[in-house]
């Protein structure tokens, strides 16, 4: 008896959809270093908890000295450049990982109601 009867067509989508939903979480964790916006959230949550100290920078302020590392002012525009072009590059990848979410969630549910 073949495994496709005995599992069905349903485990097979069930998985598939897991998958999906997973790797759209893992691209959406991987990127959110890089989002700007996630650093001055997290920067704002800091500083209205008073955890900001000389020792323990915020996320822009990290940013901050990273940019401010450059030698020469075309070195820092390089880097503030860089960081642009990433916090871009991760908005598009935090879309596409909702959308990968998103699909993955309606094929996971498509699979269990087949069941």
């Amino acid at each position: 008896m073949p495994l496709a009867i005995v599992v069905g067509p349903q485990l097979g989508t069930v998985a598939l959809g897991a998958a999906l939903a997973l790797i759209g979480l893992f691209v959406i964790g991987r990127m959110l270093r890089h989002d700007l916006v996630d650093a001055a959230v997290a920067s704002t949550y800091q500083v209205a908890r008073g955890q900001r100290t000389a020792q323990n920078p915020t996320p822009l302020d990290e940013k901050l000295q990273e940019i401010n590392a450059g030698s020469t002012t075309a070195g820092k525009a390089f880097v503030a450049i860089a960081l642009v072009t990433k916090h871009l590059a991760a908005e598009a990848a935090y879309v596409v990982g909702t959308v990968l979410l998103v699909i993955g969630a309606l094929v996971f549910t498509a699979g269990m109601n087949w069941w």
